[in-house]
């Protein structure tokens, strides 16, 4: 098997997993900029996780090259309440 052919397999599970728009992620409401592309077995759990630096990504247990990391998506947290229009 040549490396086309592992890139083109490996393509067949890369697909949409999470889409741009308004989202509830860990009991609060966020903003989500763009559409999250990523690989995701189907033989493992997994879940949507926001990163310190407000970020979404696919969560679960795999391994990455030195400087390589999980693709993210920028998003912003909803606020809701008294103080909504401070934060607009």
């Amino acid at each position: 098997m040549n490396r086309n052919e592992i890139a083109n397999n490996m393509m067949k599970y890369y697909r949409q997993q999470f889409e741009k728009g308004e989202h509830q992620i860990g009991g609060k409401q966020y903003n989500v900029k763009k559409d999250l592309y990523d690989v995701v077995p189907k033989n493992k759990e997994w879940h949507i996780s926001i990163n310190s630096k407000d970020a979404t990504y696919v969560h679960y247990q795999r391994y990455f090259l030195q400087g390589n990391t999980y693709p993210t998506v920028k998003v912003e947290e909803k606020h809701r309440g008294f103080f909504k229009w401070l934060f607009k």
